[in-house]
């Protein structure tokens, strides 16, 4: 893990990637198929860890391996396949996807540290991912740094779309997940919960 924390503006960098990851809401087509290797579940040896004994700051825990972001999601990631053509990583970005070979459903992960204003990076998140409303969940986790955490899910062309993100002074954290209409992509407490997994 890397622990970043730069100073720049809130750019159209950050809505790209979010927009990117949101094709996975176009791209479910039921089938779920990939050649990639599955990733590996839960290793609390290699998961990333937040900060819990000092105050939190809202800094973002930025992955080398979505090997090392599985191990952190666990059960919201399961026994899905890693799409290994959907990966970024870099100093200050990370993005994976998983498919499920037998339900059909994705799971995205972007996570992207950049200083600037919660308010605004919620703002364009939002406008984003206007497809699928979502509300601001009351988290105390996010109180020390006034982030902001929001969840959302809505039927888009006849399929399951869901989101949760964490946004802090530091960047933005996010799930998105698709899946057949009727089911639940994720389970949202274990989504959040993975998120701060990434949160320091």
């Amino acid at each position: 893990m890397r622990t970043v924390s730069r100073r720049a503006a809130i750019t159209t960098t950050t809505t790209t990637g979010l927009v990117a990851l949101s094709l996975l809401l176009a791209g479910c087509t039921g089938s779920g198929a990939s050649d990639s290797d599955a990733a590996d579940g839960p290793d609390a040896s290699s998961s990333a860890s937040a900060t819990t004994a000092a105050e939190a700051t809202g800094e973002l825990l930025v992955p080398t391996t979505c090997d090392d972001v599985a191990a952190s999601l666990g059960s919201v990631v399961g026994t899905g396949t890693l799409a290994a053509d959907q990966m970024t990583m870099t100093e200050t970005e990370a993005g994976c996807t998983w498919s499920d070979d037998a339900t059909g459903g994705r799971v995205g992960f972007f996570l992207k540290a950049e200083d600037g204003s919660p308010d605004d990076l919620a703002a364009q998140i939002t406008d984003a991912f206007d497809q699928i409303p979502v509300d601001e969940v009351d988290d105390e986790r996010v109180d020390d740094f006034d982030g902001k955490v929001f969840q959302g899910t809505d039927e888009i062309n006849g399929l399951a779309g869901q989101i949760a993100y964490v946004v802090t002074p530091h960047g933005v954290v996010a799930l998105v997940g698709a899946g057949a209409a009727g089911t639940t992509p994720f389970d949202a407490e274990a989504g959040l919960d993975g998120l701060f997994e990434f949160v320091s």
